[in-house]
């Protein structure tokens, strides 16, 4: 289940980045706003999500390689007799 769940959050990452490639958005990132914290005298701190190029790399980078941990270490450790052990640790 752990390296299953991995592998769909790193398909996700590649969707997305084939997503972003294929029409790039106005100003080459995408962002989120979630809501605005508070709005005082034109200062609006807004909880947002923000996607740009880097980003993506990075999301990238690290859900494919921590798939390929996970892949590697559960045929690693698939007769050893703490297994599950290692993997409620490691998820």
């Amino acid at each position: 289940m752990g390296v299953g769940s991995i592998g769909l959050s790193a398909l996700a990452a590649i969707l997305v980045a084939i997503g972003f490639l294929s029409s790039p958005p106005a100003g080459n990132a995408y962002t989120q706003v979630l809501w605005t914290w508070v709005d005082v005298a034109g200062f609006r701190p807004q909880i947002a999500f923000y996607l740009d190029a880097l980003s993506l790399v990075m999301i990238l980078v690290v859900t494919c390689v921590g798939f390929l941990i996970h892949l590697y270490a559960s045929e690693f450790m698939s007769e050893d007799e703490g297994f599950s052990r290692y993997f409620g640790y490691m998820t």
